[in-house]
C-alpha cells in the first residue's frame, strides 16, 4: 500500500518547505574545514585518491 497524503497536506508541506528554505537564506554559514578534492593532474603525476582526503606523499608517482 502507498500513502498519499491529502493535497491539504501537501499544500502544508510546501507551505513549511518555502519558510524553511526562506530561513535557509538568514542563516550564515562558516564552513569548519575546506575539503580538498583532486579533480586534475598531469599525466606523468600518479596519486590514488583516498577515501579520508588525506594525501600520503609515499604514493606519489612521477612517470
Amino acid at each position: 500500500m502507498v500513502y498519499t497524503p491529502q493535497p491539504s497536506a501537501q499544500a502544508r508541506r510546501r507551505q513549511l518547505l518555502g519558510e524553511a528554505l526562506l530561513h535557509n537564506e538568514l542563516v550564515a554559514y562558516i564552513p569548519l574545514y575546506n575539503q580538498i578534492v583532486p579533480w586534475a593532474m598531469r599525466r606523468s603525476v600518479e596519486l590514488p585518491h583516498r577515501a579520508y582526503d588525506r594525501t600520503d606523499w609515499r604514493n606519489i608517482r612521477l612517470h
